[in-house]
C-alpha cells in the first residue's frame, strides 16, 4: 500500500488502510509517542522494521560525542598492559571456595 506522494509503502504486516492513512498524518512527534505506547515487544518490532529498512546502516555518520567516546575508549585500550590470566583467573575464582 502506497498513498500517491508518498514514496513508502506500509508495513508488510498490513495495517488496515485507514490506520495506515492516520500514521501517515502524524507529525513525527506524535507518531514517536505512539510508538512509544506500544507493548515492549511490539516496540522491538518497530525498531527493527526501521533498522531493515535502513539502505547502508554502516554508512551513516557517527555523531560527534559518540567519535569522542569511541576514540576516548580506543586510547584506554592501547594505555592498558593488560593482566596475567592466572592472577585474573585467581581474582574470579578464589581457591578457598
Amino acid at each position: 500500500m502506497t498513498r500517491a506522494g508518498y514514496p513508502y509503502p506500509a508495513p508488510q504486516n498490513a495495517f488496515r488502510t485507514a490506520e495506515w492513512f492516520i500514521l501517515l498524518s502524524m507529525t513525527k512527534v506524535e507518531l514517536k509517542q505512539h510508538v512509544m505506547e506500544l507493548p515492549e515487544e511490539d516496540r522491538l518490532e518497530v525498531a527493527d522494521a526501521i533498522w531493515a529498512s535502513l539502505s547502508n546502516p554502516d554508512a551513516l555518520p557517527l555523531p560527534e560525542w559518540q567519535k569522542n567516546l569511541l576514540d576516548e575508549r580506543l586510547s584506554s585500550l592501547e594505555a592498558e598492559e593488560g593482566r596475567d590470566w592466572e592472577d585474573v583467573k585467581a581474582e574470579i575464582w578464589p581457591a578457598n571456595r
